[in-house]
């Protein structure tokens, strides 16, 4: 099964621990949920985050 980073990303910022998140997603493992943390930092230190894609109060009239 495939499982996205940010699926598991949410389920941190919720406040679930890793426990819990291993409860919720029996198929991921403890360090899939540390690799997804790496991976996001890999990202922002990249540059690469699609947060940039976000639509901004300036750009959102714009977006259809």
């Amino acid at each position: 099964m495939r499982i996205r980073v940010t699926d598991v990303l949410d389920l941190l910022v919720a406040g679930l621990n890793f426990e819990q998140i291993l409860d919720e997603m029996p198929d991921l493992e403890r360090e899939d949920i540390v690799a997804s943390g790496f991976w996001t930092k890999c990202r922002i230190w990249s540059g690469k985050t699609s947060w940039q894609l976000l639509p901004t109060p300036q750009r959102a009239s714009t977006i259809q």
